[in-house]
């Protein structure tokens, strides 16, 4: 496999892909019409030989997705940030499907019949469930705004140095389920007023889909890779999240309509483990702007950058493969996303709501397996795309007015926050 190809392929996680010239688009939840992906205004390309040798890069339309790149003297980048957080977007709409098909499922008596006895365990935990409990699902999925991880099913974040299972790592992936968290506490859930049998129903779900989920940091996961600690913890601890929804998306799937394209690819994952084989492609291109990381402390070293290579150079690499690279062993995929041994630490501190952007609601309201029998408030395709932003570059997901976003980040990244103009349309 090539750098470009392991590029494309991570593509995927958000549910974005690249065309021939590099130009990077996605879809939200794969559901809509694919659009541009940007970052303040700057259109997201891969790092093709044709990218790199157009455009002013002094004052560039673009930002290279190279993430595998790092400063190691710096934090999370622009572009892994932005990474991070469509596939966040991603995981916590497939966990709103899933669970609203489950759920849905679990509450009609009449297909109980339908079930193996594997799948039949599931309606043990949620023998009390009823009409009631699915709208208070639908309405805590409407409260979770995608610009605010402290009210989504699924956080993850990326730290500086951190132990997962007794082992300390220099960068961890950091995984709270907020929601759950909610309804381990009394009260309402996020205003959300609930019965008891709703709490513990809907718990179940969580609980039967994450079997760790009470042992807070049972899906972080780390690393002290020498090429890139920061998108190697992210990648495992994505893994983490996506081994166990593959489990009981594959477990429901002829049960549940319309699942089964949610499954999570991540046959790829095992080139992570050899990343050192990629080092002389990744270091042929430069460091490029977006990739660079945050600044950490002051009198920090300045952002570190390849030696530069020519055209001529970058190009040879990437259309050769690099020597000696081979696929490895899909046992290793099992290995690095089997769950660690659990350690207890302090239940996290309350999370509080904010104001609510895009919700998941309306995305999961729109997919095809989301029956008549569940539905609060509008659930059209009109609305969905009355709510949807017309590019991804919103900076914390798409809970944010597109022109007053734009408008604030004039002036970043070079060119006023400028728009592409090379040769595709932004919508």
């Amino acid at each position: 496999m090539k750098l470009l190809d392991l590029y494309r392929a991570m593509l995927t996680l958000g549910n974005m892909t690249a065309d021939e010239d590099g130009f990077i688009s996605g879809s939200i939840a794969g559901m809509t019409e694919e659009v541009p992906v940007t970052i303040k205004g700057l259109r997201m390309v891969l790092p093709t030989s044709k990218q790199l040798r157009s455009g002013n890069w002094e004052h560039p339309d673009r930002v290279v997705f190279h993430p595998l790149y790092e400063n190691v003297m710096r934090g999370e980048s622009k572009v892994l940030e932005k990474y991070r957080n469509l596939i966040m977007t991603r995981i916590n709409f497939i966990i709103g499907v899933v669970g609203t098909g489950m759920l849905t499922l679990a509450a009609s008596n009449a297909r109980h019949a339908e079930l193996n006895p594997e799948q039949s365990k599931f309606l043990r935990i949620t023998k009390n469930i009823d009409e009631k409990t699915l709208d208070v699902f639908g309405k805590l999925l409407d409260a979770a705004s995608v610009a605010d991880v402290k009210s989504q099913p699924l956080s993850l974040y990326l730290k500086r140095s951190g132990t997962v299972a007794g082992k300390k790592y220099s960068r961890v992936g950091v995984v709270a389920f907020p929601i759950y968290e909610e309804l381990m506490k009394d009260g309402p859930a996020f205003g959300i007023k609930l019965r008891q049998r709703d709490r513990e129903v809907i718990k179940g779900f969580f609980e039967y889909v994450f079997p760790h989920i009470a042992d807070v940091g049972a899906y972080n996961r780390g690393s002290d890779s020498p090429i890139a600690p920061f998108t190697d913890a992210l990648i495992r601890t994505t893994a983490s999240v996506a081994a166990p929804l593959n489990d009981v998306i594959e477990m429901f799937k002829n049960v549940v309509d319309d699942i089964s394209d949610l499954q999570i690819e991540m046959d790829w994952l095992p080139y992570f483990d050899t990343l050192e084989t990629f080092q002389k492609e990744i270091r042929a291109i430069p460091m490029q702007p977006g990739n660079e990381g945050t600044p950490i402390n002051k009198g920090v070293a300045p952002v570190e950058t390849a030696a530069p290579a020519t055209v001529q150079e970058t190009a040879k690499v990437q259309q050769n493969d690099v020597s000696g690279h081979h696929a490895i062993p899909m046992s290793t995929v099992t290995a690095a996303i089997t769950h660690p041994p659990v350690q207890h630490t302090q239940q996290q501190q309350p999370v509080a709501r904010t104001e609510r952007g895009l919700d998941f609601g309306s995305l999961i309201r729109s997919n095809p397996a989301y029956g008549p029998q569940y539905q609060s408030g509008p659930t059209n395709q009109a609305m969905l795309n009355r709510n949807m932003p017309s590019r991804f570059d919103a900076p914390q997901g798409w809970g944010h007015q597109q022109q007053n976003w734009n408008q604030q980040q004039q002036g970043n990244w070079g060119g006023g926050g400028g728009y592409p103009v090379t040769g595709r349309a932004i919508i």
